[in-house]
Formats: structure tokens, sequence, C-alpha cells
């Protein structure tokens, strides 16, 4: 199960949609009625928001999204940890993901290949796309690489 099927972000995409106010809501234990657009709880909850969701964001992704604009270095870290303990759903996901993809790569059959239907990279062909970082495993029937992204 994803963390597009449970957990309180979609229930508040569905609801006010506020998102940048219910993060900082949760991240700083604050109530979301004491959170306005121009407060820094609001820009905190906002760049975590966009910088943490996905796959695995943590400082250099806030530094990357602007957080520097507005807070210091160390505070950097804490911002991340207090994102992802708002966010289990989505952090437990990752973890489901990384699993998943781990132990497809690594089942093999009798055939070298794997349950899923794809091959390991190593057994992939097309190595300037490896050495792009771009093909994740390739399919069974030989059809195009999968690429991150677009499995």
């Amino acid at each position: 199960m994803g963390y597009r099927r449970r957990g309180w972000v979609m229930e508040e995409f569905r609801g006010t949609g506020k998102i940048y106010e219910q993060t900082a809501s949760k991240m700083f234990h604050i109530p979301i009625g004491e959170i306005t657009k121009g407060s820094p709880y609001r820009a905190r909850g906002k760049v975590a928001s966009l910088a943490c969701r996905q796959y695995g964001g943590a400082e250099g992704a806030l530094i990357s999204m602007g957080a520097l604009n507005f807070v210091e270095e160390e505070e950097l870290k804490g911002l991340v940890q207090s994102w992802r303990a708002a966010n289990p759903h989505i952090v437990n996901y990752w973890y489901e993901i990384d699993g998943a993809v781990k132990a497809a790569v690594k089942e093999e059959d009798d055939k070298g290949r794997n349950g899923y239907g794809i091959l390991p990279v190593r057994d992939v062909k097309d190595r300037t796309a490896v050495r792009k970082g771009a093909v994740l495993c390739k399919t069974k029937d030989d059809r195009e690489p999968l690429r991150l992204g677009k499995c």
C-alpha cells in the first residue's frame, strides 16, 4: 500500500487543501489556526513538504528548495526530522519501495531472471544509460529499459 492511499496528507488535499499549514502544524505541534500565509512556520512547512516528500529528501533537498533564505543551516536537520516524524506513512512507503526493488533485483530464477520480469542492471546491454544512472532494469521480453520515474 502506497502513501497515496493512507495518511493525513490525502485527507488534507480532499479537505481544505492547506497542506503547508497542516504540515507545519504537525511538524511543530501548533494549532493549524495559528499558522497563516506569512507565518515562518508555514514557510518551513512548505519547504519541507516540497523537499522532503520525494525520495527521502534531506538537508540537500531543503537547500535546493531555498530553505537557507529563511532558516539557518543548523536548523535543516531538525526540519527533516520533524517532517519525517509528521509523515511516517510516507517514510514507511520509501522503505516498502526500497525493499521491493532490492528483492526484485536480487531474486532470480534458473535463467537469471526474477519473478518480476526484470533483469538486474548488470545484465542490461545499454551501458550508456546505466552509467548515467537512468536504467533500473530491463523487461523480460527485451522491451525498452525501464527508466527511473517511468516505471
